[in-house]
């Protein structure tokens, strides 16, 4: 029996299911209780029931189809009874095996308790009736024993120093946001110069995949350079590093999992070195190959909306690359994604970069 002599007047006793579900609440009161000596052997049902998970449920056809014995078939009439009470009341029951309720592995040092489940999740006051039938009843704590888990002094530091993480984080990406913009202002009104020198492309784009290889492992992306001989093209290998990251970034973010493609490609074409990007994602809609490199653009049908992103990469891009007297476009492509970019083979003396 439990011991409710702790609990002030915050819980209520009754003896049959019309004062349960009919007793008002008021005052201190926040919880009506029921107390019966059940018949029959509620553990068989547990037993015969092919639990798979932590939480199994229950209908009303699969109890019935159980094979019980005398006892067990008392337990399941209990069952169903309450269970039609409870429609007939207009509530909507539903029977669960329970395990164990998983804790927040994402937010370990706070632990998820049962009777956190309901409140802490409902945006409005809820009337919850919870029947147990099998293992031990839920504690009863008065309110006036009760701490707020902001209290307690181990999970407040926790909180304290996630929530200063996460002001160091919007802190750093409202920097490079910045940046971003001024970077772009500059070229847009011709401040930004750019310093091009003779250089490998190849190991250019080598080096510009290094710091992304986490990012490709961790979605088990199959990337690849399909032209491993040196090629050697004239422009600013910092701002070109910069571009081919952001490419290859987004067709990261739009690989499919686990069998995501990227391929690389690098030719020559008379005086310009032409890379390409192409990914096995969901593709760029036609509609937005013209749009995708202004500024601050998202696409509508969202197959080209970076899951997290400034929308000012591409502009970016295309600013660099049209700095090196170079295009950039995306090529049309049955599967996937691919964006085209051109830059010098040597330095043309007629033009200023």
């Amino acid at each position: 029996m439990l011991n409710l002599s702790l609990v002030e007047n915050q819980i209520y006793s009754v003896t049959n299911f019309h004062d349960f579900i009919s007793t008002p609440f008021q005052g201190d009161l926040n919880a009506i209780c029921w107390q019966r000596e059940l018949k029959g052997d509620f553990l068989e049902i547990i037993k015969k029931t092919e639990t798979k998970e932590n939480i199994t449920v229950l209908d009303e056809e699969d109890l019935l189809k159980l094979e019980l014995s005398e006892q067990g078939q008392l337990a399941r009439d209990t069952v169903l009874n309450d269970y039609h009470l409870l429609k007939e009341h207009g509530a909507s029951p539903t029977l669960n095996i329970i395990k164990y309720y998983e804790r927040d592995e994402e937010h370990p040092f706070f632990p998820t308790d049962v009777y956190s489940f309901h409140v802490d999740r409902s945006p409005i006051p809820t009337q919850t009736i919870l029947c147990t039938y099998y293992g031990a009843s839920s504690d009863i704590l008065p309110n006036s024993q009760a701490q707020q888990k902001i209290l307690v002094p181990e999970i407040r530091d926790e909180l304290k120093k996630q929530f200063l993480q996460n002001i160091i984080s919007e802190s750093d990406r409202l920097n490079r946001l910045i940046d971003k913009i001024l970077d772009l202002e500059k070229f847009e009104t011709g401040k930004q110069t750019i310093h091009p020198n003779n250089n490998n492309i190849i190991a250019t784009i080598e080096h510009s995949i290094e710091s992304l290889q986490q990012l490709i492992k961790n979605k088990k992306i199959s990337i690849s350079i399909e032209n491993n001989e040196s090629i050697f093209a004239f422009y600013d290998e910092d701002r070109i590093i910069q571009v081919v990251t952001n490419l290859v970034s987004n067709a990261i973010k739009f690989c499919p999992e686990d069998d995501g493609i990227i391929a690389i490609k690098v030719e020559i074409n008379e005086n310009f070195v032409v890379i390409s990007v192409h990914d096995n994602g969901k593709g760029i809609n036609p509609n937005d190959f013209e749009v995708i490199f202004d500024k601050f653009y998202q696409a509508s049908n969202q197959n080209f909306k970076k899951p997290v992103g400034s929308g000012l990469g591409l502009a970016i891009c295309k600013q660099i690359i049209e700095h090196h007297k170079g295009k950039i476009w995306v090529k049309p492509s049955i599967i996937g994604a691919c964006i085209v970019f051109t830059l010098p083979l040597q330095n043309n003396e007629k033009t200023e970069i």
